[in-house]
């Protein structure tokens, strides 16, 4: 039964499955133990299949959660950029919550930069990495496929801005360049400080990872840099550090980058077909909903104390 079932999840609905004979030759079993097999697994839920004569078994229906467990598959292992951000948070309830829903066992780890998320599916049994639409697609390979949430679930609107110390930053004197922070693990943090800063004269990139740029701009060791907003106990103005908006050019390309993806191994078919069971729609009404929930739905300048 639990070769079975893995065989079910390796196709879609309205596939053609093996054929008796080819379970029997895999197996080493009867037919009569493949025919029980498939009989035990529609009676307790967990798929139907559709005999069609000469043409095959053909899967009708899948309860994905039932099939993952009697395939006896394990946990699905996401990693996703550490938490912080509040879209990140909310990504993690609305999969969380939606996963749930569907009975499919899901762990949630943490990794910097979505190049080292991509290699964890290789490299620790992770099976999917969550990374910005931009970030899956200049990582995109043939053997992988990505699912996109809708625009603005990795970075809502408002949610990237430019800090400085004190007043708009410029140069401490007109000898030294303008030190700006760049976080070189993050394709989307490169792209973006390039698009913010790369017209300008005199600077200076400094590597600094992005959730530090506050940091970095109170010890003095950069003048400015992109920041994705959290939720701070101290407020920017407190510390006497300035938020201002990107960029109209910034923006326009954050705007083409803003969906969070799902990236995972094209040859993980069980995998894939689970995925096809999750509403990514419903994902981002949870993710929605936390946000409202904190009222940070939509950043704007009237909430830079955050």
């Amino acid at each position: 039964m639990q070769e079975v079932a893995r065989s079910i999840l390796r196709h879609r609905t309205a596939d053609r499955l093996p054929s008796i004979l080819e379970y029997q030759d895999r197996l080493g079993v009867g037919s009569g133990t493949v025919q029980k097999a498939f009989r035990i697994l529609e009676e307790s839920g967990v798929a139907t299949t559709e005999p069609r004569g000469h043409l095959g078994r053909f899967v009708a229906s899948i309860n994905p959660g039932r099939t993952w467990s009697l395939a006896g598959l394990g946990a699905i292992h996401a990693v996703l950029t550490p938490p912080g951000a509040v879209e990140i948070y909310g990504l993690v309830d609305g999969l969380l919550d939606e996963f749930g829903r569907l009975g499919l066992p899901l762990q949630v780890n943490y990794q910097r930069g979505s190049t080292k998320r991509l290699q964890r599916i290789a490299s620790s049994g992770t099976s999917f990495a969550v990374m910005s639409s931009g970030a899956a697609a200049s990582l995109a390979r043939d053997d992988l496929t990505v699912a996109s949430l809708p625009a603005g679930t990795y970075y809502s609107p408002g949610s990237l801005v430019r800090l400085s110390k004190g007043a708009p930053a410029k140069r401490r004197s007109r000898r030294e360049p303008l030190r700006v922070g760049i976080d070189w693990d993050s394709s989307d943090h490169v792209q973006l400080t390039e698009a913010e800063f790369g017209h300008l004269e005199d600077t200076s990139y400094v590597d600094c990872q992005f959730p530090k740029v506050p940091a970095e701009i109170l010890a003095g060791r950069i003048d400015v840099g992109i920041w994705h907003r959290i939720i701070l106990l101290v407020p920017l103005q407190l510390m006497g550090i300035s938020a201002a908006p990107i960029s109209r050019a910034t923006r326009a390309l954050l705007d083409t980058r803003s969906a969070a993806s799902i990236v995972f191994p094209k040859k993980n078919l069980e995998l894939g077909t689970a995925l096809d069971f999750v509403d990514l729609a419903r994902v981002a009404e949870v993710q929605k909903a936390r946000l409202v929930e904190i009222g940070m739905e939509e950043l704007t300048e009237s909430s830079w104390s955050y």
